[in-house]
């Protein structure tokens, strides 16, 4: 995934925080060539992800125990319409 330095977070308080603070993830695997993605309510423990996924979710059958995944947090966010900047009054 492309992450200008600008967005990069290695600072692990700052990554507790937004987790902490926006604990449902997207969850995002490819499993087969295949994409499998959920919403999944996770934890910040000791420096690693904790999450949880319900039995009748197939995405824990699906991952293998080494299988990578990536989670995407999203904070609070908003539309801001261009006729806002006074350089479009």
């Amino acid at each position: 995934m492309y992450t200008p330095a600008s967005f990069l977070e290695t600072n692990p308080q700052v990554i507790e925080d937004i987790v902490t603070s926006f604990p449902l993830a997207t969850i995002v695997a490819v499993v087969d060539g295949e994409y499998v993605v959920n919403p999944i309510p996770v934890l910040w423990r000791d420096g690693q992800l904790l999450g949880h996924i319900a039995k009748a979710n197939d995405m824990h059958r699906l991952i293998p125990d080494d299988g990578k995944v990536v989670a995407i947090f999203r904070g609070v966010d908003s539309y801001v319409s261009p006729n806002w900047y006074p350089s479009k009054a």
